[in-house]
């Protein structure tokens, strides 16, 4: 070790011996710093705090001071701090972090999305309005009512274009139709023109000639046996393409009829949940808005029946998805049943559905879940060989009690978790 070093290295120890200095890491390198400038060495490299903190504003450095950060270690864990706490701030934001631009764009596709393919007066009208409403005020689709607006305007635009689909293929079915019965009786008469070509043709070959007429006879009767022949060959040409244009004809129209029968499953399917046979979600949202419409003009209250499955998970763990998929569909067979014409059941998702009650006051629409309630936990659902006990929890709300028809929606979500709270099996 050279002598300088080995003359601060002792000058160090002496240090923190003859102040009580502990020796630790800290208070070495900082005696260290000192005894080193003392004895005339540049430690300008060494001490990087400085360093740093020069680049640091004055409320910087005096929170520095204040944390007693003295090295670059302590620094390091200050400035790691102080990120976390920037990205719990980050995260608790309740703001979304898009430009006003870019929700304007955003909004702008939107618009552009909703508008129908093919003329709609009445929803082009809705939709405008709403653009001049977006453009004046974006902060509009916070609210509940342009939402459910948007949400209409998508099913009207939906429907709008299927329908008027719905309509050009039934009139391209009708073309095709009347093409073919007009080749079929094209083919049918050139049919009867060929059997009369050949009526023409042997009676011109047995026709008896007269011999002072031989030559001149002879020659007439040529020159017609010519043109019906040739006539011939053209309506058997005539006739084999009709033949095959009837068959593309058929083959077109059986398309079109294909077409027209996977638009009719494609409008059954999209209201339709594929595995419980009930009414999906979409087709729940759309029905509510019809009652809603009712209720506002002619106070036709209704009711709504939220429902839940009792401990489902367990099933599944237990017996296996296939299990629960069939307790599914019986649950939901059962309910339709017993449901009937009072009202409609919908599956809403995983292991809850939910039945509308048209015309049903509260005490009405429990008396009819209650019912249902009794023939499920007298059931049997059985898997195989394992018999499932299947229980249900359920909130039931009526609209004229709530403002707003979300008021309504949510009142019953919320007893159904009341229900679930109070112990199932409940329906509140």
């Amino acid at each position: 070790m050279p002598a300088a070093i080995r003359d601060i290295v002792k000058s160090v120890l002496e240090y923190l011996k003859e102040n009580s200095l502990t020796p630790t890491p800290e208070n070495y390198k900082r005696v260290f710093y000192e005894q080193a400038q003392i004895h005339g060495f540049d430690i300008s490299d060494c001490d990087r705090l400085s360093t740093f903190a020069n680049k640091l504003n004055q409320e910087e450095i005096l929170e520095l001071n204040d944390k007693n950060i003295v090295d670059i270690d302590s620094l390091f864990d200050y400035v790691v701090e102080k990120l976390r706490e920037k990205e719990k701030s980050i995260l608790s934001s309740s703001s979304t972090g898009l430009s006003i631009s870019t929700v304007e764009k955003i909004a702008s596709l939107m618009i552009s999305a909703l508008a129908p393919v093919y003329v709609n007066d009445k929803l082009d009208k809705d939709i405008n309005k709403l653009n001049k409403m977006l453009k004046s005020d974006l902060t509009v689709l916070n609210q509940g009512e342009v939402q459910d607006n948007i949400e209409d305007y998508i099913l009207k635009r939906k429907y709008s274009d299927k329908n008027i689909i719905s309509a050009k293929t039934e009139k391209l079915n009708s073309i095709v139709c009347s093409m073919g019965d007009y080749i079929q009786n094209s083919v049918s008469k050139s049919g009867d023109s060929l059997n009369d070509l050949d009526s023409i043709l042997d009676e011109l070959e047995q026709l008896p000639l007269k011999d002072g007429d031989l030559s001149s006879l002879e020659l007439i009767r040529a020159e017609m046996l010519t043109v019906n022949r040739n006539m011939k060959d053209i309506v058997e040409k005539l006739t084999d393409n009709l033949n095959r244009e009837k068959n593309e004809v058929s083959s077109l129209r059986e398309k079109v009829l294909e077409l027209e029968e996977n638009l009719k499953n494609a409008k059954v399917e999209s209201s339709t949940d594929f595995l419980t046979g009930s009414f999906t979600r979409r087709e729940f949202n759309k029905r509510v808005k019809k009652l809603n419409t009712s209720y506002n003009k002619n106070k036709n209250d209704f009711s709504v029946i939220y429902m839940d499955l009792d401990y489902f998970k367990k099933v599944n763990d237990e017996f296996g998805h296939d299990a629960g998929d069939e307790v599914l569909k019986t649950f939901s067979r059962v309910l339709r049943q017993k449901i009937g014409k009072d009202g409609d059941v919908f599956r809403y998702g995983g292991e809850e559905f939910v039945v509308l009650l048209p015309l049903k006051n509260k005490k009405e629409s429990k008396i009819i879940i209650e019912d249902v309630k009794k023939h499920i936990n007298k059931s049997k659902f059985i898997y195989k060989d394992a018999t499932i006990k299947v229980t249900f929890s359920a909130g039931v709300a009526l609209r004229s009690e709530h403002r707003r028809v979300d008021d309504f929606i949510k009142e019953a979500d919320r007893l159904l978790y009341k229900a679930k709270a109070d112990g199932r099996d409940l329906i509140h």
